[in-house]
């Protein structure tokens, strides 16, 4: 999950929506975190990866 592909994503995304703004604002300030969800079709549980930081 590159940076330019959460660039790519913002851009098609209302820069006026609450969603935009808060990634934005993160990417901006450094502190936007990057993870993947999955939910376990089996049980309905849901997990999530952090992954590492891009520096």
């Amino acid at each position: 999950m590159s940076d330019a592909w959460v660039r790519k994503v913002l851009a098609s995304l209302d820069e006026n929506s609450a969603a935009y703004k808060a990634v934005d604002a993160a990417r901006e300030s450094g502190t936007l975190i990057k993870g993947v969800i999955g939910i376990d079709r089996n049980t309905g549980a849901l997990s999530m990866v952090r992954l590492a930081s891009s520096f």
